[in-house]
């Protein structure tokens, strides 16, 4: 029988130590470290499918501007793939399916890019800074859901 015995938080990861015990003889300790992903309907999303309150303000995390709940359970999984520094480069992420791809989502930069994406190639996002290196300041859209092309802002 597993019981929570602490949880710790900070503003973008949270610890809960708990002991499991299986008999009086064996008792084990764990540490379960949860990441925050993105704000959804005001609270923060984290990595084991959980919303909770967002109650240090985290006004860094990218919100989810529309509703998700059809795929959120595989938007959690796939969003964990992406790598920090480029999680916190995305100001809004906007669920924006097509006739193609049900899973597919516009995301709105820090910097004034766009970037599509489908969940199933959500990684291609981590290669986001070499992406933009390329474009030589220039703002644009990026189309990784299909094609892999970057259409210049005029």
């Amino acid at each position: 029988m597993a019981s929570a015995s602490n949880l710790l938080k900070s503003p973008t990861t949270f610890f809960i130590f708990f002991t499991c015990s299986f008999s009086s003889l064996f008792q084990h300790e764990y540490i379960v470290k949860i990441f925050s992903i993105a704000i959804y309907k005001d609270k923060v999303v984290l990595n084991n499918n959980s919303l909770t309150d967002n109650i240090y303000n985290l006004d860094y995390l990218p919100y989810v501007i529309n509703d998700i709940d059809s795929i959120y359970d595989s938007f959690v999984k796939n969003f964990n793939k992406i790598d920090n520094s480029i999680l916190y480069r995305i100001s809004q992420i906007e669920y924006k399916p097509n006739d193609i791809d049900e899973e597919r989502f516009l995301l709105y930069m820090i910097d004034g890019n766009y970037v599509y994406i489908s969940l199933s190639k959500i990684e291609k996002i981590n290669k986001y800074n070499s992406i933009v290196a390329s474009m030589k300041d220039q703002k644009g859209i990026i189309y990784l859901d299909s094609g892999d092309y970057v259409e210049i802002k005029k």
